[in-house]
């Protein structure tokens, strides 16, 4: 098995440990799995040949993430940051620790992890193009949900905010995505139209 699928696969198996369950499909999937396979499609639409480096970072990117609680940190935005920036380092060292299990080069683990904890965001091409995935798989499949909950006007504000989050050839991309109706509106009624 090469590194990329054996790494994926323990990867996988960690993810469908999620308690969290969602159906998608007519069928039961673990929250964080699907999140997961979601960023795999999603990265094989944007980058014709992703590297192995994008493939495992994108697969990983929010591995265990249910064992990090929004709730075990403060409320308000400082509190957020904290709670994201313990989430980096989570899924950054689940993900070294299987690495190691696969005898990855260490150059390739220092890359990865960096590219989970989003090193560089902006500067780091492959960074870049994960925070483009999460935002592409944010209004594909959690925007709509989101915008049940919510306000409009936070909505839009979130909406904002992700289309600031993508690289020019990010926002590009978003065109030939198949957003919802509601999704669409939306964005019809934002800054970013």
């Amino acid at each position: 098995m090469n590194l990329v699928k054996e790494a994926i696969a323990k990867i996988d198996q960690q993810n469908q440990k999620d308690p969290h369950t969602v159906i998608y499909k007519n069928q039961t999937w673990s929250k964080e799995y699907l999140n997961s396979v979601w960023m795999t499609e999603q990265l094989f639409q944007y980058v014709a040949a992703p590297s192995a480096a994008l493939q495992i970072a994108c697969r990983a990117h929010h591995i265990r993430r249910w064992e990090i609680q929004r709730s075990e940190y403060p409320s308000g935005k400082a509190g957020y940051y904290q709670w994201r920036t313990s989430l980096y380092a989570h899924h950054s060292s689940k993900t070294k620790n299987i690495l190691l299990e696969c005898e990855a080069n260490p150059i390739l683990i220092t890359q990865i992890c960096s590219i989970i904890e989003k090193k560089n965001l902006r500067k780091d091409h492959e960074t870049q193009i994960i925070e483009d995935v999460i935002c592409h798989v944010f209004l594909l499949y959690y925007a709509e949900a989101f915008s049940k909950k919510h306000p409009e006007a936070k909505v839009i504000d979130i909406l904002e905010k992700t289309w600031k989050k993508l690289s020019d050839a990010g926002k590009a991309h978003v065109e030939s995505l198949e957003l919802s109706k509601e999704v669409v509106l939306l964005i019809s009624k934002s800054n970013i139209a």
